[in-house]
């Protein structure tokens, strides 16, 4: 959720202003209950940080703009960036004029303030009071999932270590890991393996990280490589995720009375790759593949 006022910590973009997150939900809101081949839902990422945006919160949940939310905390020496190197590094990329001081930033980042376990707590009941799901971001320890089970969250998206992932499952909550994570080997900002994690029983959800595609090559390659049956794996992908964010009555499995909206995969020269797609038990789409 954008701010008000300037935060260029990651770069300058025309799609992070609060008039464009606006624009954009109320758009995603028009065509949601219309004929179309994907209904998009809106997943609002909330920074702990950003006071401005409580209201406009509230609000959006009032117009049934969301459909999720996430708490998330970025701030320096927890979370994500336990290390303050990959941090500096990540941040350098987007500041690559070397205006940005990274020093100046941790200090004010020291003296933030953030939202109250009240205020987040406050959100969660409203949120479900309206059938929205609520989710953590970046767990990193067992204390921080105790805070985010008083207050009522729901999911835990990318604990950063196996030991927080483990507890995450074992307290209830819905775990998720990245697909990315699992084509490259490793967490891009030096954390938990998702492969490890999913080996472990820890893992509930697997998501596409800003990369759809890497969802069913995920798959497939925990399939090959880590022995995971595909059964296994398909319902991290479809059944897990509908039923975290309450959506498992029409979606995620192929069950009477759903809405049949299907893929079908097969394996060519190694690759999975998809040749039909159907939605609501209609082919949409058919891809034939030649030598």
């Amino acid at each position: 959720m954008p701010r008000k006022t300037k935060d260029e910590r990651f770069g300058k973009s025309p799609l992070r202003t609060l008039e464009s997150v606006q624009e954009m939900a109320e758009l995603i809101h028009d065509i949601h209950t219309r004929y179309h081949l994907i209904h998009h839902r809106l997943h609002l990422r909330l920074e702990i940080d950003n006071f401005e945006a409580y209201d406009t919160v509230r609000e959006m949940i009032e117009k049934g703009l969301v459909h999720e939310i996430s708490f998330m905390d970025h701030s320096p020496g927890q979370g994500q960036y336990r290390n303050l190197e990959i941090y500096r590094d990540t941040l350098d990329k987007y500041h690559t004029d070397g205006s940005f001081d990274f020093d100046a930033f941790l200090v004010r980042e020291k003296k933030k303030k953030v939202l109250s376990p009240d205020q987040l707590r406050d959100l969660c009941e409203f949120a479900h009071s309206h059938g929205i799901p609520t989710a953590s971001h970046d767990d990193d320890t067992e204390a921080k999932l105790r805070i985010n089970q008083e207050i009522g969250v729901d999911i835990s998206e990318f604990p950063v270590n196996l030991d927080t992932a483990k507890k995450a499952h074992d307290m209830g909550f819905a775990t998720i890991v990245g697909a990315p994570n699992i084509l490259r080997g490793r967490s891009h900002s030096g954390n938990m393996s998702a492969a490890e994690a999913i080996c472990a029983g820890c893992a509930d959800i697997l998501c596409s990280d800003y990369y759809p595609p890497a969802i069913l090559h995920g798959i497939f390659r925990m399939n090959s490589q880590y022995g995971i049956p595909l059964p296994q794996m398909v319902n991290m992908a479809t059944r897990n995720p509908a039923r975290a964010v309450g959506l498992g009555a029409d979606y995620g499995s192929i069950e009477p009375g759903k809405k049949a909206d299907l893929a079908i995969v097969e394996v060519l020269d190694g690759y999975p790759v998809i040749t039909h797609v159907l939605v609501d038990g209609h082919t949409t789409s058919r891809v034939e593949y030649r030598r």
